[in-house]
């Protein structure tokens, strides 16, 4: 029995994880409606679309969108075939240069600052001599147009084309609106099969060379990263904690890029102790990453030395006190910090130890 429940608790865990990235449109193929199927739903108003079409509000201005049944050739007559099922929808500028518009609800609200797939078909009706592209937003309103985030080509008349794209959402927006682009003079553009996924982007930190290091050390940081960062992301470098924890990183270096590898310069503090870190790098455009791959390395705190004053001479010993221990193996030796000559020898003013 004991068994049987963690397996229950565990698949829960599992679908919860998984549905947690899934995204996808209530009525991406409009397939759900209530239109009869030998009914054929021309120049429909507003509030007409609405009530047909589930999960979609039209709110354009020119207020005569289609919906088309490809399966009843009365209807399709001129329209030619769906991309997908039976039904698509068409959108038009009117005499006055108004558009259609509608928005598509989504079975959940996009994440602020994620990285999503979307793809869409298009075409331009047949009796169009210039059919005009499709302009996708995301919007937190099903009766508002969107944050634009992609315009189309101009569509092909009589036949379907695939458009694919990439977006990093603006909003956590759980609506698709999708308006026809406006002209001088009336046309129609058709579309179907809406789909959308989510597009993890991952950044992983490559292994760091010359470790252990002393504090206050430069130290450069490679990474690769997957997936589209944006003009003005910063790549930044974080220096976890000497057990490993990242819940106050520390910053020691950034890059400002938008290209999915490079290397940031970064210098340790000074105050940090001897110990084992992990190094990681984040981003801000977006900030919000799938996947982050830290990389370990270890830090020898820089020791410091005390000498009294005293008269040195050639060739007599003087007595060094680190003031905190020396790592195994190391050496101190004497560095002459400057040329100033007394009585004919150089002065001594520093120690280092490495």
């Amino acid at each position: 029995m004991k068994t049987i429940t963690i397996f229950v608790a565990l698949l829960a865990i599992i679908c919860l994880s998984h549905n947690a990235n899934a995204q996808k449109f209530l009525n991406g193929d409009f397939e759900n409606n209530s239109s009869g199927a030998n009914f054929c739903n021309f120049n429909m108003s507003n509030a007409a679309f609405t009530s047909t079409m589930s999960n979609t509000v039209a709110y354009g201005v020119a207020n005569q969108c289609d919906i088309i049944n490809a399966a009843n050739s009365s209807c399709s007559i001129g329209f030619g075939s769906s991309q997908s099922g039976n039904w698509f929808t068409a959108l038009a500028v009117g005499i006055s240069g108004d558009a259609d518009a509608f928005t598509m609800e989504l079975c959940c609200p996009l994440i602020a600052g994620n990285t999503y797939t979307m793809s869409f078909w298009d075409k331009g009706a047949a009796n169009e001599a210039s059919p005009n592209p499709i302009v996708i937003g995301v919007s937190n309103a099903n009766n508002l147009q969107g944050i634009p985030v992609y315009t189309g080509p101009v569509p092909t008349i009589g036949a379907w084309n695939l458009r694919t794209f990439t977006f990093i959402a603006p909003i956590a927006g759980s609506f698709i609106s999708v308006e026809i682009a406006t002209s001088s003079s009336p046309q129609w553009t058709n579309v179907d099969n809406f789909q959308i996924a989510s597009t993890c982007n991952a950044i992983t930190t490559n292994a760091i060379l010359g470790s252990p290091f002393c504090s206050c050390t430069t130290i450069n940081v490679p990474f690769t990263s997957t997936g589209i960062f944006v003009a003005g992301n910063i790549y930044s470098a974080q220096l976890s904690d000497n057990t490993g924890s990242f819940a106050a990183p520390v910053t020691i270096g950034s890059l400002a890029s938008t290209a999915n590898s490079g290397t940031i310069t970064c210098t340790i503090p000074c105050n940090t102790i001897t110990g084992s870190y992990r190094v990681r790098v984040v981003s801000t455009a977006p900030a919000n990453v799938c996947t982050n791959i830290p990389v370990s390395i270890f830090v020898n705190e820089t020791p410091t030395v005390a000498v009294s004053n005293m008269v040195v001479c050639q060739g007599v010993p003087v007595a060094v006190t680190p003031l905190v221990s020396v790592p195994a193996g190391a050496t101190v030796t004497w560095t002459n910090s400057n040329t100033a000559l007394f009585l004919g020898l150089p002065v001594y003013k520093r120690v280092l130890i490495f």
